[in-house]
């Protein structure tokens, strides 16, 4: 059995709040994002968001995309929610 992995939720965060804006709504960052910028694998990203969500922290939006081959796509982005 592995031990569980220990997760740096201050970092995950950080880039997260790097990504909002203070004159429009956060656009929301999605794991592959997330996976580039802290270089984790999107396991250990998904687990992370989890808990995030599981604490009531992140709320999830749509974003669309442009994928390689042109097409627009509608993929899941993750944003923290407003705790003021």
């Amino acid at each position: 059995m592995k031990p569980a992995p220990d997760f740096d939720l201050d970092e995950l965060i950080a880039i997260m709040q790097a990504t909002a804006t203070d004159n429009e709504a956060p656009r929301g960052v999605t794991v592959r994002e997330l996976c580039a910028e802290l270089g984790w694998g999107e396991d250990r990203v998904r687990k992370a968001l989890r808990r995030l969500a599981d604490e009531g922290r992140l709320e999830i939006v749509l974003r669309r995309i442009t994928t390689l081959n042109g097409v627009v796509s509608t993929v899941r982005a993750y944003r923290l929610v407003d705790e003021r």
